[in-house]
Order: structure tokens, then C-alpha cells, then sequence
């Protein structure tokens, strides 16, 4: 999945790009927004890394790159918290209802995964009989 691959190296570019352009805007902040934003900033980078990890782990996710995930996406659902303020970010907000959003469908997500993954059935393959079978006859 060479197309997998690209999209998620493609999306941890856009994910530094957005890290450079919130840093920009760092030198008008000050206060509790200007630490937001240094929030908002190292989330971005840590979630583009994780897509760049995931482009290797594109055949599976390993639970702990889903937690890495979540953890990054907190993060920025917090650093948009410390820039509205306690008032500006409501459970009605469409911000909130969008991370409770994907929260949920990570948590669908990696349960069918560890589902799909216990189900799966090992097939032996030719050769895997034929080393059975040389070391079978070198111990006799």
C-alpha cells in the first residue's frame, strides 16, 4: 500500500506546516494564550511524527501509536481550551463535539482492529513445511 504510505507522509507535512504557521502567530500571544499556542505547536509536531510512523506500520497499528494519537489529539483540544478560555469552549462547541467525534471512532477503530486481528488464521507457507521437515531429520 505505496498510496497509504505517501498520504500519511503527505499529512505530517501539512501537520508541520500548520506547527511553522501557529509558531508565527507565538510572537502576538502573550500569557496563557502564548502557552497555548507552544501547546498547539508541540502537538502538531508529535502528531506529524506519528503519521510518519504510521506510513511504516501501514499494514497495522500498534495499540501504542493509537494512544500517542489520542494523547496528541488532547492536547490540541487543550490548546484550543487555554486559547478560548473556559467560556469559549463549550461541550456544545463544534470543536468538542468534532474530538468526542474522532475520540469515539478511534476507540471503534482500534476494537475492530484487535477483533480483525485475533480472527485472522496463520496459513503455513511451502517452505515453512520443508524447515520443519530438515530440522526434523537433522536431530534424527
Amino acid at each position: 500500500m505505496w498510496w497509504y504510505a505517501a498520504f500519511n507522509r503527505v499529512e505530517a507535512v501539512l501537520w508541520f506546516l500548520v506547527s511553522a504557521v501557529i509558531l508565527v502567530h507565538r510572537t502576538q500571544a502573550t500569557g496563557t494564550r502564548r502557552r497555548a499556542l507552544v501547546l498547539a505547536v508541540v502537538s502538531f509536531v508529535l502528531f506529524g511524527i506519528s503519521d510518519l510512523i504510521e506510513a511504516s506500520h501501514a499494514d497495522h497499528y500498534p495499540l501504542w501509536l493509537w494512544g500517542f494519537k489520542i494523547v496528541c489529539g488532547a492536547g490540541i483540544l487543550i490548546s484550543r481550551w487555554m486559547w478560548l478560555g473556559p467560556q469559549g469552549l463549550t461541550w456544545r462547541s463544534r470543536e468538542v463535539v468534532f474530538a468526542v467525534s474522532c475520540l469515539l471512532t478511534a476507540i471503534v477503530i482500534i476494537g475492530l482492529q484487535n477483533k480483525l486481528q485475533r480472527q485472522q488464521v496463520v496459513t503455513p507457507t511451502p517452505w515453512s513445511a520443508t524447515e520443519s521437515h530438515h530440522a526434523t531429520a537433522r536431530s534424527d
